[in-house]
């Protein structure tokens, strides 16, 4: 699950009393409320997407992305060895994901690889730019 922190929802200018469904959060979160909220997100160079978010009201939490629904959007390898990590638009086709670490494709010549990450978020016209080491 996408969690995405109480001072980053404010800045993007959601109301808590405006977000009408609740969600539980698990483990360290569990005692945080949180409700859901639909956020229009762009990890450049990529198109942007929707990303549903569990908005906490925790302070202390960093954004984190998870299986729903940025995994989900998203292809991502990671390369720990290398300290980097590689994020790839989702495979849309059926044979579109295989093989591709054997043979250069089109998709994966549009891959963003780096340590070094660049999200753009907003809520209406209000963007929220963070950038950050890997």
């Amino acid at each position: 699950m996408n969690v995405l922190p109480d001072p980053i929802g404010v800045e993007l200018g959601y109301e808590w009393e405006r977000q009408t469904t609740t969600w539980n959060l698990t483990g360290n979160l569990a005692q945080y409320e949180a409700r859901a909220v639909v956020v229009q997100a762009a990890i450049a160079p990529f198109e942007p997407v929707q990303l549903v978010f569990a908005w906490t009201q925790a302070t202390n939490v960093p954004l984190i992305f998870g299986q729903v629904n940025f995994f989900m959007e998203f292809d991502v390898c990671f390369y720990r060895s290398q300290l980097q990590f590689e994020v790839t638009p989702k495979a849309t086709g059926f044979n579109e994901g295989r093989d591709r670490s054997l043979s250069p494709t089109p998709k994966r010549d549009r891959a963003f690889r780096a340590n070094y990450c660049i999200l753009i978020i907003g809520y209406g016209n209000v963007p929220y730019h963070r950038s950050g080491q890997g």
